[in-house]
Protein backbone atom coordinates (compact mmCIF):
# COMPACT_ATOMS: atom_id res chain seq x y z
CA UNK A 1 0.00 0.00 0.00
CA UNK A 2 1.50 3.37 -0.98
CA UNK A 3 2.17 5.87 1.74
CA UNK A 4 2.37 9.64 1.66
CA UNK A 5 4.36 11.84 4.00
CA UNK A 6 2.25 14.52 5.65
CA UNK A 7 3.88 16.69 8.33
CA UNK A 8 6.75 14.17 8.55
CA UNK A 9 4.27 11.36 9.24
CA UNK A 10 3.89 8.45 6.82
CA UNK A 11 0.22 7.81 6.09
CA UNK A 12 -1.67 5.40 3.89
CA UNK A 13 -2.80 6.89 0.57
CA UNK A 14 -4.61 5.88 -2.61
CA UNK A 15 -4.45 7.47 -6.05
CA UNK A 16 -8.12 7.58 -7.11
CA UNK A 17 -11.65 7.20 -5.83
CA UNK A 18 -11.94 3.82 -7.52
CA UNK A 19 -8.80 2.70 -5.70
CA UNK A 20 -10.45 3.79 -2.47
CA UNK A 21 -13.43 1.58 -3.25
CA UNK A 22 -11.09 -1.39 -3.55
CA UNK A 23 -9.50 -0.76 -0.15
CA UNK A 24 -11.19 -2.13 2.96
CA UNK A 25 -10.61 -0.26 6.24
CA UNK A 26 -8.37 -2.19 8.59
CA UNK A 27 -10.30 -0.86 11.58
CA UNK A 28 -13.06 1.57 12.48
CA UNK A 29 -11.81 5.14 12.12
CA UNK A 30 -8.80 4.42 9.96
CA UNK A 31 -7.71 7.45 7.90
CA UNK A 32 -6.53 7.34 4.32
CA UNK A 33 -5.50 10.14 1.98
CA UNK A 34 -7.11 10.25 -1.44
CA UNK A 35 -4.62 11.98 -3.73
CA UNK A 36 -7.05 12.71 -6.59
CA UNK A 37 -10.56 11.66 -7.53
CA UNK A 38 -9.80 10.36 -11.03
CA UNK A 39 -6.68 9.50 -12.96
CA UNK A 40 -7.37 12.06 -15.73
CA UNK A 41 -7.86 14.67 -13.07
CA UNK A 42 -4.52 13.78 -11.51
CA UNK A 43 -2.85 14.29 -14.87
CA UNK A 44 -4.31 17.80 -15.25
CA UNK A 45 -4.80 19.24 -11.77
CA UNK A 46 -2.83 17.63 -8.99
CA UNK A 47 -5.04 16.77 -6.08
CA UNK A 48 -8.45 17.67 -7.55
CA UNK A 49 -11.09 15.81 -5.62
CA UNK A 50 -8.58 14.53 -3.12
CA UNK A 51 -8.77 14.67 0.64
CA UNK A 52 -8.92 12.66 3.83
CA UNK A 53 -11.34 9.77 4.25
CA UNK A 54 -12.21 7.90 7.43
CA UNK A 55 -13.05 4.21 7.25
CA UNK A 56 -16.05 2.51 8.79
CA UNK A 57 -16.76 -1.19 9.17
CA UNK A 58 -20.37 -0.66 8.10
CA UNK A 59 -22.00 -0.26 4.71
CA UNK A 60 -23.28 3.05 3.31
CA UNK A 61 -24.62 4.37 0.03
CA UNK A 62 -21.86 5.35 -2.37
CA UNK A 63 -22.44 8.89 -3.71
CA UNK A 64 -19.36 9.14 -5.88
CA UNK A 65 -17.73 11.90 -3.88
CA UNK A 66 -18.16 11.87 -0.13
CA UNK A 67 -18.84 8.16 0.48
CA UNK A 68 -16.97 5.29 -1.18
CA UNK A 69 -18.34 1.82 -0.58
CA UNK A 70 -15.74 -0.91 -0.54
CA UNK A 71 -15.86 -3.96 -2.75
CA UNK A 72 -18.65 -6.18 -1.52
CA UNK A 73 -20.45 -3.19 0.05
CA UNK A 74 -19.53 -4.33 3.54
CA UNK A 75 -17.55 -1.25 4.57
CA UNK A 76 -17.23 2.35 3.45
CA UNK A 77 -15.00 5.39 3.50
CA UNK A 78 -16.43 8.82 4.38
CA UNK A 79 -14.82 12.10 3.34
CA UNK A 80 -13.76 14.41 6.14
CA UNK A 81 -15.72 17.63 5.56
CA UNK A 82 -15.06 20.57 7.81
CA UNK A 83 -17.27 22.93 5.82
CA UNK A 84 -19.84 21.94 3.22
CA UNK A 85 -18.98 25.12 1.33
CA UNK A 86 -15.55 23.64 0.58
CA UNK A 87 -17.02 20.90 -1.61
CA UNK A 88 -17.00 21.20 -5.39
CA UNK A 89 -17.69 19.02 -8.40
CA UNK A 90 -14.03 17.98 -8.45
CA UNK A 91 -14.77 16.06 -5.26
CA UNK A 92 -17.34 14.08 -7.26
CA UNK A 93 -15.08 13.22 -10.18
CA UNK A 94 -15.23 16.15 -12.60
CA UNK A 95 -12.22 16.39 -14.91
CA UNK A 96 -11.18 19.92 -15.96
CA UNK A 97 -10.12 19.08 -19.50
CA UNK A 98 -12.94 20.90 -21.33
CA UNK A 99 -13.92 17.63 -23.06
CA UNK A 100 -15.00 15.03 -20.53
CA UNK A 101 -18.65 15.53 -19.62
CA UNK A 102 -18.78 16.60 -15.98
CA UNK A 103 -22.55 16.33 -15.70
CA UNK A 104 -22.36 13.13 -13.63
CA UNK A 105 -20.24 14.96 -11.05
CA UNK A 106 -22.58 17.96 -11.22
CA UNK A 107 -25.54 15.67 -10.61
CA UNK A 108 -23.79 13.93 -7.73
CA UNK A 109 -22.97 17.21 -6.03
CA UNK A 110 -26.51 18.46 -6.54
CA UNK A 111 -27.93 15.31 -4.95
CA UNK A 112 -25.52 15.58 -2.03
CA UNK A 113 -26.22 19.24 -1.23
CA UNK A 114 -29.95 18.79 -1.71
CA UNK A 115 -29.82 16.10 0.97
CA UNK A 116 -27.33 17.73 3.35
CA UNK A 117 -27.88 21.50 3.00
CA UNK A 118 -29.67 21.67 6.33
CA UNK A 119 -32.66 23.39 4.75
CA UNK A 120 -35.48 21.80 2.81
CA UNK A 121 -35.45 22.23 -0.96
CA UNK A 122 -32.09 23.93 -1.10
CA UNK A 123 -29.05 22.85 -3.12
CA UNK A 124 -25.86 24.21 -4.62
CA UNK A 125 -23.26 23.26 -7.19
CA UNK A 126 -19.72 24.60 -7.03
CA UNK A 127 -17.20 24.56 -9.86
CA UNK A 128 -13.51 24.76 -8.96
CA UNK A 129 -10.86 26.35 -11.14
CA UNK A 130 -10.56 24.78 -14.58
CA UNK A 131 -12.45 24.09 -17.81
CA UNK A 132 -15.42 21.74 -17.42
CA UNK A 133 -17.47 20.31 -20.25
CA UNK A 134 -21.14 20.09 -19.28
CA UNK A 135 -24.11 18.62 -21.10
CA UNK A 136 -27.53 18.79 -19.42
CA UNK A 137 -28.96 18.43 -15.93
CA UNK A 138 -32.75 18.32 -15.74
CA UNK A 139 -33.92 18.77 -12.16
CA UNK A 140 -37.15 20.57 -13.04
CA UNK A 141 -39.32 17.83 -11.51
CA UNK A 142 -38.22 18.96 -8.02
CA UNK A 143 -39.19 22.36 -6.61
CA UNK A 144 -36.26 24.22 -5.04
CA UNK A 145 -36.43 27.15 -2.67
CA UNK A 146 -32.81 28.03 -3.49
CA UNK A 147 -30.29 26.89 -6.09
CA UNK A 148 -26.71 28.22 -6.14
CA UNK A 149 -24.26 27.63 -8.99
CA UNK A 150 -20.89 29.25 -8.38
CA UNK A 151 -17.25 29.25 -9.33
CA UNK A 152 -14.33 30.41 -7.18
CA UNK A 153 -14.81 34.00 -6.07
CA UNK A 154 -13.32 36.65 -8.34
CA UNK A 155 -13.80 40.41 -8.20
CA UNK A 156 -14.32 40.99 -11.91
CA UNK A 157 -16.77 39.49 -14.38
CA UNK A 158 -14.14 39.41 -17.11
CA UNK A 159 -11.93 37.00 -15.21
CA UNK A 160 -13.69 33.91 -13.80
CA UNK A 161 -11.31 30.99 -13.31
CA UNK A 162 -14.04 28.34 -13.65
CA UNK A 163 -15.07 27.75 -17.26
CA UNK A 164 -18.11 25.81 -18.46
CA UNK A 165 -17.90 24.46 -22.01
CA UNK A 166 -21.36 23.58 -23.29
CA UNK A 167 -21.59 20.18 -25.04
CA UNK A 168 -25.28 19.34 -24.73
CA UNK A 169 -27.75 18.35 -27.44
CA UNK A 170 -29.32 20.87 -29.79
CA UNK A 171 -31.89 23.04 -28.03
CA UNK A 172 -30.84 21.79 -24.61
CA UNK A 173 -30.00 23.79 -21.50
CA UNK A 174 -27.20 22.95 -19.09
CA UNK A 175 -29.59 23.52 -16.20
CA UNK A 176 -33.31 22.85 -16.48
CA UNK A 177 -34.70 23.88 -13.11
CA UNK A 178 -37.76 24.63 -11.02
CA UNK A 179 -36.23 27.06 -8.54
CA UNK A 180 -37.80 29.97 -6.70
CA UNK A 181 -34.43 31.64 -6.05
CA UNK A 182 -31.32 31.19 -8.18
CA UNK A 183 -27.78 32.43 -7.70
CA UNK A 184 -25.17 32.13 -10.46
CA UNK A 185 -21.76 33.73 -10.10
CA UNK A 186 -18.10 33.73 -11.07
CA UNK A 187 -18.35 31.55 -14.17
CA UNK A 188 -17.18 31.69 -17.75
CA UNK A 189 -19.82 30.20 -20.06
CA UNK A 190 -18.52 29.12 -23.46
CA UNK A 191 -20.99 27.78 -26.04
CA UNK A 192 -18.57 26.65 -28.80
CA UNK A 193 -20.54 28.38 -31.57
CA UNK A 194 -17.24 29.38 -33.17
CA UNK A 195 -16.45 25.69 -33.66
CA UNK A 196 -19.90 24.59 -34.84
CA UNK A 197 -23.30 26.26 -35.02
CA UNK A 198 -25.56 25.11 -32.22
CA UNK A 199 -28.59 26.11 -30.16
CA UNK A 200 -27.39 25.14 -26.69
CA UNK A 201 -28.58 27.34 -23.84
CA UNK A 202 -27.42 27.70 -20.28
CA UNK A 203 -30.41 27.83 -17.92
CA UNK A 204 -34.19 27.59 -18.11
CA UNK A 205 -36.50 27.73 -15.12
CA UNK A 206 -40.15 26.71 -15.06
CA UNK A 207 -40.98 27.91 -11.54
CA UNK A 208 -44.08 30.08 -11.98
CA UNK A 209 -45.40 33.00 -9.93
CA UNK A 210 -42.06 34.36 -8.82
CA UNK A 211 -38.46 33.70 -9.87
CA UNK A 212 -35.62 35.54 -8.13
CA UNK A 213 -32.18 35.71 -9.75
CA UNK A 214 -28.89 37.07 -8.43
CA UNK A 215 -26.27 36.60 -11.15
CA UNK A 216 -22.87 38.21 -10.86
CA UNK A 217 -19.44 38.19 -12.50
CA UNK A 218 -20.19 36.15 -15.62
CA UNK A 219 -18.27 35.98 -18.89
CA UNK A 220 -20.43 34.58 -21.70
CA UNK A 221 -19.30 33.87 -25.26
CA UNK A 222 -20.11 31.89 -28.40
CA UNK A 223 -23.54 30.75 -27.21
CA UNK A 224 -26.07 29.55 -29.77
CA UNK A 225 -29.11 29.27 -27.51
CA UNK A 226 -30.81 31.39 -24.88
CA UNK A 227 -28.44 31.92 -21.97
CA UNK A 228 -31.06 32.65 -19.28
CA UNK A 229 -34.69 31.76 -19.99
CA UNK A 230 -36.90 33.17 -17.23
CA UNK A 231 -40.56 33.68 -16.31
CA UNK A 232 -42.30 35.79 -13.66
CA UNK A 233 -39.18 37.54 -12.39
CA UNK A 234 -38.94 39.33 -9.05
CA UNK A 235 -35.97 41.04 -7.37
CA UNK A 236 -33.69 39.92 -10.18
CA UNK A 237 -30.21 41.31 -10.70
CA UNK A 238 -27.54 40.65 -13.31
CA UNK A 239 -24.34 42.50 -12.44
CA UNK A 240 -20.80 42.60 -13.84
CA UNK A 241 -21.54 40.38 -16.82
CA UNK A 242 -19.69 40.48 -20.11
CA UNK A 243 -20.78 38.80 -23.33
CA UNK A 244 -19.43 38.43 -26.85
CA UNK A 245 -20.54 36.60 -29.98
CA UNK A 246 -23.94 35.38 -28.84
CA UNK A 247 -26.47 34.01 -31.34
CA UNK A 248 -29.69 33.98 -29.36
CA UNK A 249 -31.05 36.07 -26.52
CA UNK A 250 -28.78 36.52 -23.53
CA UNK A 251 -31.71 37.22 -21.24
CA UNK A 252 -35.25 36.22 -22.11
CA UNK A 253 -38.21 36.73 -19.82
CA UNK A 254 -41.92 36.20 -20.18
CA UNK A 255 -44.91 36.18 -17.83
CA UNK A 256 -46.50 32.80 -17.20
CA UNK A 257 -50.01 34.30 -17.09
CA UNK A 258 -50.79 32.01 -14.18
CA UNK A 259 -53.20 33.73 -11.81
CA UNK A 260 -52.25 37.45 -11.88
CA UNK A 261 -48.70 37.02 -13.23
CA UNK A 262 -49.07 38.94 -16.48
CA UNK A 263 -45.75 40.81 -16.42
CA UNK A 264 -42.15 40.61 -15.25
CA UNK A 265 -41.03 42.67 -12.27
CA UNK A 266 -37.91 44.23 -10.76
CA UNK A 267 -35.02 43.41 -13.09
CA UNK A 268 -31.70 45.24 -12.65
CA UNK A 269 -28.96 45.04 -15.27
CA UNK A 270 -25.78 46.76 -14.14
CA UNK A 271 -22.07 47.10 -14.96
CA UNK A 272 -22.17 45.06 -18.15
CA UNK A 273 -20.72 45.01 -21.64
CA UNK A 274 -22.48 43.21 -24.49
CA UNK A 275 -20.48 42.84 -27.70
CA UNK A 276 -21.35 41.21 -31.03
CA UNK A 277 -24.86 39.94 -30.35
CA UNK A 278 -25.73 38.43 -33.74
CA UNK A 279 -29.19 37.16 -32.84
CA UNK A 280 -32.32 38.11 -34.76
CA UNK A 281 -34.04 38.07 -31.38
CA UNK A 282 -33.23 40.80 -28.84
CA UNK A 283 -30.12 40.33 -26.73
CA UNK A 284 -32.29 41.45 -23.81
CA UNK A 285 -35.71 40.04 -24.65
CA UNK A 286 -37.67 41.43 -21.72
CA UNK A 287 -41.02 42.97 -22.74
CA UNK A 288 -43.73 43.63 -20.16
CA UNK A 289 -41.20 44.18 -17.37
CA UNK A 290 -41.96 46.84 -14.74
CA UNK A 291 -39.92 48.44 -11.93
CA UNK A 292 -36.70 47.73 -13.82
CA UNK A 293 -33.42 49.54 -14.34
CA UNK A 294 -30.24 49.52 -16.40
CA UNK A 295 -27.14 51.10 -14.92
CA UNK A 296 -23.66 51.55 -16.41
CA UNK A 297 -24.08 49.32 -19.44
CA UNK A 298 -22.54 49.17 -22.89
CA UNK A 299 -23.92 47.37 -25.95
CA UNK A 300 -21.86 47.45 -29.14
CA UNK A 301 -22.25 45.85 -32.58
CA UNK A 302 -25.50 44.18 -31.59
CA UNK A 303 -28.02 43.29 -34.27
CA UNK A 304 -31.02 43.80 -31.96
CA UNK A 305 -29.97 45.11 -28.55
CA UNK A 306 -33.21 44.88 -26.61
CA UNK A 307 -36.97 44.67 -26.49
CA UNK A 308 -38.18 46.24 -23.26
CA UNK A 309 -41.48 47.43 -24.70
CA UNK A 310 -44.61 47.72 -22.56
CA UNK A 311 -42.45 48.08 -19.47
CA UNK A 312 -41.18 50.49 -16.86
CA UNK A 313 -37.44 51.20 -17.00
CA UNK A 314 -34.94 53.69 -15.68
CA UNK A 315 -31.79 53.63 -17.83
CA UNK A 316 -28.75 55.42 -16.40
CA UNK A 317 -25.26 55.82 -17.89
CA UNK A 318 -25.80 53.63 -20.93
CA UNK A 319 -24.01 53.43 -24.28
CA UNK A 320 -25.34 51.74 -27.41
CA UNK A 321 -23.30 51.65 -30.60
CA UNK A 322 -23.73 50.02 -33.99
CA UNK A 323 -27.22 48.51 -33.64
CA UNK A 324 -29.00 47.24 -36.76
CA UNK A 325 -32.47 47.12 -35.19
CA UNK A 326 -33.43 49.95 -32.81
CA UNK A 327 -33.90 49.07 -29.16
CA UNK A 328 -37.66 48.76 -28.67
CA UNK A 329 -39.16 50.86 -25.86
CA UNK A 330 -42.63 51.22 -27.39
CA UNK A 331 -45.28 51.90 -24.71
CA UNK A 332 -42.59 51.83 -22.03
CA UNK A 333 -42.58 54.24 -19.12
CA UNK A 334 -38.94 55.19 -19.59
CA UNK A 335 -36.60 57.57 -17.82
CA UNK A 336 -33.21 57.84 -19.54
CA UNK A 337 -30.17 59.68 -18.20
CA UNK A 338 -26.69 60.10 -19.68
CA UNK A 339 -27.26 58.05 -22.82
CA UNK A 340 -24.64 57.69 -25.56
CA UNK A 341 -25.93 56.59 -28.97
CA UNK A 342 -23.63 55.99 -31.95
CA UNK A 343 -25.32 54.51 -35.04
CA UNK A 344 -28.03 53.23 -32.74
CA UNK A 345 -31.36 54.47 -31.50
CA UNK A 346 -34.46 53.71 -29.45
CA UNK A 347 -37.78 52.91 -31.13
CA UNK A 348 -40.78 54.35 -29.31
CA UNK A 349 -43.26 53.71 -32.12
CA UNK A 350 -43.25 50.05 -33.12
CA UNK A 351 -46.64 49.60 -34.79
CA UNK A 352 -46.62 45.84 -34.13
CA UNK A 353 -46.58 46.28 -30.35
CA UNK A 354 -49.97 46.21 -28.62
CA UNK A 355 -50.15 48.44 -25.57
CA UNK A 356 -50.35 46.62 -22.26
CA UNK A 357 -49.95 49.53 -19.82
CA UNK A 358 -52.74 52.03 -19.28
CA UNK A 359 -52.81 55.18 -21.39
CA UNK A 360 -52.78 57.42 -18.32
CA UNK A 361 -49.43 55.89 -17.33
CA UNK A 362 -47.65 56.55 -20.60
CA UNK A 363 -44.63 58.84 -20.52
CA UNK A 364 -41.00 59.25 -21.48
CA UNK A 365 -38.18 61.43 -20.20
CA UNK A 366 -34.57 61.74 -21.23
CA UNK A 367 -32.07 63.91 -19.38
CA UNK A 368 -28.70 64.84 -20.81
CA UNK A 369 -26.11 67.52 -20.19
CA UNK A 370 -27.34 69.23 -23.36
CA UNK A 371 -31.01 69.15 -22.46
CA UNK A 372 -34.13 67.33 -21.34
CA UNK A 373 -36.92 65.93 -23.48
CA UNK A 374 -40.13 64.44 -22.16
CA UNK A 375 -43.46 63.10 -23.29
CA UNK A 376 -45.77 63.90 -20.42
CA UNK A 377 -46.86 66.73 -18.20
CA UNK A 378 -44.65 69.08 -16.22
CA UNK A 379 -45.71 71.04 -13.16
CA UNK A 380 -43.76 73.41 -10.91
CA UNK A 381 -44.51 75.95 -8.24
CA UNK A 382 -42.81 78.62 -10.33
CA UNK A 383 -40.40 79.09 -13.23
CA UNK A 384 -37.21 81.07 -13.58
CA UNK A 385 -34.27 81.37 -15.98
CA UNK A 386 -30.57 80.63 -15.78
CA UNK A 387 -29.87 83.75 -17.84
CA UNK A 388 -30.81 86.83 -15.81
CA UNK A 389 -29.18 90.23 -15.38
CA UNK A 390 -29.80 93.39 -13.40
CA UNK A 391 -28.93 97.05 -13.87
CA UNK A 392 -28.69 98.57 -10.39
CA UNK A 393 -27.09 101.80 -11.61
CA UNK A 394 -28.58 105.23 -12.23
CA UNK A 395 -27.80 105.08 -15.96
CA UNK A 396 -28.86 102.75 -18.80
CA UNK A 397 -26.46 99.93 -19.73
CA UNK A 398 -26.01 97.59 -22.68
CA UNK A 399 -25.93 93.83 -22.05
CA UNK A 400 -24.49 91.23 -24.42
CA UNK A 401 -27.27 88.64 -24.07
CA UNK A 402 -25.88 85.79 -26.16
CA UNK A 403 -25.41 84.17 -29.57
CA UNK A 404 -27.45 81.62 -31.45
CA UNK A 405 -26.80 79.42 -34.48
CA UNK A 406 -29.55 77.85 -36.57
CA UNK A 407 -29.20 74.93 -39.00
CA UNK A 408 -31.76 75.37 -41.78
CA UNK A 409 -33.62 77.96 -43.77
CA UNK A 410 -36.86 79.17 -42.16
CA UNK A 411 -35.65 78.26 -38.67
CA UNK A 412 -37.39 80.55 -36.21
CA UNK A 413 -36.08 81.84 -32.89
CA UNK A 414 -38.09 83.60 -30.19
CA UNK A 415 -36.33 85.39 -27.33
CA UNK A 416 -38.43 86.70 -24.45
CA UNK A 417 -37.20 89.35 -22.04
CA UNK A 418 -39.31 89.36 -18.87
CA UNK A 419 -39.07 92.04 -16.19
CA UNK A 420 -40.28 95.40 -14.92
CA UNK A 421 -39.64 98.82 -16.40
CA UNK A 422 -38.64 100.14 -13.02
CA UNK A 423 -36.69 103.32 -13.77
CA UNK A 424 -39.78 105.18 -12.55
CA UNK A 425 -40.35 104.84 -8.79
CA UNK A 426 -44.11 104.67 -9.15
CA UNK A 427 -46.84 104.25 -11.71
CA UNK A 428 -47.74 107.31 -13.75
CA UNK A 429 -51.05 108.34 -15.15
CA UNK A 430 -50.10 107.61 -18.73
CA UNK A 431 -51.52 104.46 -20.30
CA UNK A 432 -48.72 103.24 -22.54
CA UNK A 433 -45.97 100.64 -22.44
CA UNK A 434 -43.31 103.20 -21.63
CA UNK A 435 -44.56 103.31 -18.05
CA UNK A 436 -44.65 100.70 -15.34
CA UNK A 437 -48.41 100.85 -14.95
CA UNK A 438 -48.71 97.21 -15.99
CA UNK A 439 -46.65 95.55 -13.27
CA UNK A 440 -43.90 94.81 -15.75
CA UNK A 441 -44.11 92.94 -19.01
CA UNK A 442 -42.09 91.33 -21.74
CA UNK A 443 -40.35 92.23 -24.95
CA UNK A 444 -40.57 89.42 -27.49
CA UNK A 445 -37.92 89.25 -30.20
CA UNK A 446 -38.92 86.96 -33.08
CA UNK A 447 -36.31 86.15 -35.73
CA UNK A 448 -36.51 84.03 -38.87
CA UNK A 449 -33.66 82.74 -40.97
CA UNK A 450 -34.34 83.74 -44.58
CA UNK A 451 -33.77 81.63 -47.66
CA UNK A 452 -30.39 82.22 -49.23
CA UNK A 453 -26.66 82.29 -48.61
CA UNK A 454 -24.69 84.34 -46.08
CA UNK A 455 -25.57 87.55 -47.90
CA UNK A 456 -29.18 87.04 -46.76
CA UNK A 457 -29.50 87.76 -43.05
CA UNK A 458 -32.06 86.72 -40.47
CA UNK A 459 -34.93 89.17 -40.04
CA UNK A 460 -37.52 89.79 -37.36
CA UNK A 461 -39.38 92.20 -35.13
CA UNK A 462 -40.00 93.03 -31.49
CA UNK A 463 -43.37 92.94 -29.79
CA UNK A 464 -44.02 94.43 -26.35
CA UNK A 465 -46.67 93.26 -23.92
CA UNK A 466 -47.22 95.35 -20.82
CA UNK A 467 -44.13 97.40 -19.98
CA UNK A 468 -40.97 96.48 -21.82
CA UNK A 469 -38.06 95.60 -19.49
CA UNK A 470 -35.60 96.65 -22.25
CA UNK A 471 -35.48 99.95 -24.13
CA UNK A 472 -33.49 98.97 -27.20
CA UNK A 473 -32.29 95.84 -29.02
CA UNK A 474 -29.37 95.53 -31.39
CA UNK A 475 -28.32 92.44 -33.34
CA UNK A 476 -25.08 91.43 -34.98
CA UNK A 477 -25.66 89.23 -38.06
CA UNK A 478 -22.30 88.19 -39.56
CA UNK A 479 -23.77 85.15 -41.35
CA UNK A 480 -27.16 83.80 -42.36
CA UNK A 481 -27.29 81.40 -39.43
CA UNK A 482 -25.47 83.40 -36.73
CA UNK A 483 -27.04 86.14 -34.62
CA UNK A 484 -25.70 87.92 -31.53
CA UNK A 485 -28.16 89.81 -29.33
CA UNK A 486 -27.56 92.99 -27.32
CA UNK A 487 -30.21 94.78 -25.23
CA UNK A 488 -30.31 98.09 -23.42
CA UNK A 489 -31.55 98.08 -19.84
CA UNK A 490 -33.05 101.19 -18.26
CA UNK A 491 -31.61 102.56 -15.05
CA UNK A 492 -32.50 100.54 -11.94
CA UNK A 493 -34.09 97.93 -14.14
CA UNK A 494 -34.38 95.13 -11.61
CA UNK A 495 -33.78 91.60 -12.82
CA UNK A 496 -34.56 90.73 -16.42
CA UNK A 497 -35.00 87.05 -17.28
CA UNK A 498 -34.36 85.61 -20.75
CA UNK A 499 -36.23 82.66 -22.26
CA UNK A 500 -35.37 81.21 -25.68
CA UNK A 501 -37.46 79.02 -27.99
CA UNK A 502 -36.63 77.76 -31.48
CA UNK A 503 -37.99 75.56 -34.25
CA UNK A 504 -34.43 74.45 -35.05
CA UNK A 505 -33.48 70.82 -34.41
CA UNK A 506 -32.38 70.10 -30.86
CA UNK A 507 -29.57 67.70 -29.98
CA UNK A 508 -32.25 65.04 -29.51
CA UNK A 509 -33.13 65.39 -33.21
CA UNK A 510 -29.63 65.32 -34.65
CA UNK A 511 -25.97 66.02 -34.12
CA UNK A 512 -26.10 69.38 -35.91
CA UNK A 513 -28.57 71.38 -33.88
CA UNK A 514 -29.57 74.73 -32.47
CA UNK A 515 -26.75 76.25 -30.47
CA UNK A 516 -27.48 78.91 -27.88
CA UNK A 517 -24.53 80.46 -26.06
CA UNK A 518 -25.69 82.69 -23.20
CA UNK A 519 -23.45 85.60 -22.19
CA UNK A 520 -25.13 88.07 -19.84
CA UNK A 521 -22.18 90.48 -19.95
CA UNK A 522 -22.42 94.26 -19.51
CA UNK A 523 -20.63 95.97 -22.41
CA UNK A 524 -19.78 99.56 -23.26
CA UNK A 525 -21.98 101.43 -25.72
CA UNK A 526 -18.94 101.74 -27.98
CA UNK A 527 -18.92 97.94 -28.38
CA UNK A 528 -22.48 98.01 -29.66
CA UNK A 529 -21.59 100.88 -31.96
CA UNK A 530 -18.76 98.91 -33.58
CA UNK A 531 -20.59 95.65 -34.36
CA UNK A 532 -19.42 94.11 -37.65
CA UNK A 533 -22.93 93.50 -39.04
CA UNK A 534 -25.30 95.57 -36.88
CA UNK A 535 -29.06 95.50 -37.33
CA UNK A 536 -32.06 96.76 -35.38
CA UNK A 537 -35.18 94.55 -35.37
CA UNK A 538 -38.29 95.94 -37.01
CA UNK A 539 -40.21 98.09 -34.53
CA UNK A 540 -43.65 96.76 -35.47
CA UNK A 541 -46.18 94.29 -34.12
CA UNK A 542 -49.24 92.41 -35.32
CA UNK A 543 -52.07 90.47 -33.67
CA UNK A 544 -54.69 88.59 -35.63
CA UNK A 545 -56.52 85.47 -36.73
CA UNK A 546 -55.70 82.64 -39.11
CA UNK A 547 -58.01 84.19 -41.71
CA UNK A 548 -55.90 87.35 -41.79
CA UNK A 549 -58.07 89.65 -39.69
CA UNK A 550 -56.12 91.61 -37.12
CA UNK A 551 -54.51 94.71 -35.75
CA UNK A 552 -50.96 95.84 -36.46
CA UNK A 553 -48.70 98.78 -35.71
CA UNK A 554 -46.41 99.92 -38.51
CA UNK A 555 -42.88 101.15 -37.88
CA UNK A 556 -44.08 104.77 -37.90
CA UNK A 557 -46.77 104.05 -35.32
CA UNK A 558 -49.66 103.87 -37.80
CA UNK A 559 -52.52 101.64 -36.68
CA UNK A 560 -53.23 98.99 -39.31
CA UNK A 561 -56.59 97.23 -39.21
CA UNK A 562 -57.40 94.27 -41.44
CA UNK A 563 -61.06 93.25 -41.30
CA UNK A 564 -64.02 92.47 -43.55
CA UNK A 565 -64.67 94.73 -46.52
CA UNK A 566 -66.24 98.08 -45.74
CA UNK A 567 -69.84 98.63 -46.80
CA UNK A 568 -70.72 101.24 -49.40
CA UNK A 569 -71.07 103.96 -46.77
CA UNK A 570 -67.36 103.53 -45.87
CA UNK A 571 -68.22 103.19 -42.22
CA UNK A 572 -66.26 100.85 -39.96
CA UNK A 573 -68.45 98.44 -38.00
CA UNK A 574 -67.37 97.95 -34.38
CA UNK A 575 -69.04 96.30 -31.39
CA UNK A 576 -68.55 97.97 -28.03
CA UNK A 577 -70.04 96.40 -24.90
CA UNK A 578 -72.38 94.36 -27.07
CA UNK A 579 -73.66 97.30 -29.08
CA UNK A 580 -72.83 97.71 -32.77
CA UNK A 581 -71.57 101.09 -33.93
CA UNK A 582 -70.53 102.57 -37.26
CA UNK A 583 -67.54 104.89 -37.45
CA UNK A 584 -67.32 107.07 -40.55
CA UNK A 585 -63.97 106.89 -42.30
CA UNK A 586 -62.21 109.32 -44.58
CA UNK A 587 -59.58 108.21 -47.08
CA UNK A 588 -56.19 109.76 -46.34
CA UNK A 589 -55.10 111.30 -49.58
Amino acid sequence: MPTTTVNDVHTKSVATFNDLRKLAPAYEGESVLLRCHTAPGEAIYKGIGGGWFVGSLTAATDDGGTIANTTGNAYHWRRQINNLADLNIGDFGAVPDGKTDAIAAVTAMYNFTFKHSGEAYKAWITFPEGNYAVSSLNISSVYLRMLRINGPTVAYGYSPVAKLTLIGDEGSFVFNTNARRTEVSCLEIYGQYDLAKNTRGFMTNKCAEGQYYQCDRLNISQTGGIVFNMIDTLDTKFNSFYTSHTYDSILKGRPSYQNSWNHLTAIELSNFNVQESHSTTPAFDLPRATQCCIYNGWMEKCNYPMDISNGEWTIDVFSMEGATVPADITFTKAILRHINLQNATFNRNNATVVRYLGGYDMGYRREESFGTTLAGSMAANWYSSNLRFNNATEAPVWVYVGDYVTTAESDQVTVRFLGARSESPAASGAINNLTNNFGGGEAILRMRRAKGDDTVKAVGAVEVRGSSPVTDIRLNRPYANNVSIYVKLPANSGYVHVQVESTTDSRFHGGKCFLWTPRGEVVAETVVGKLSSPWTPVDAAAFGTLSGHGIAFDTDGTLVLTTKALPKDNKLRVRINGINYRIPLEIDS
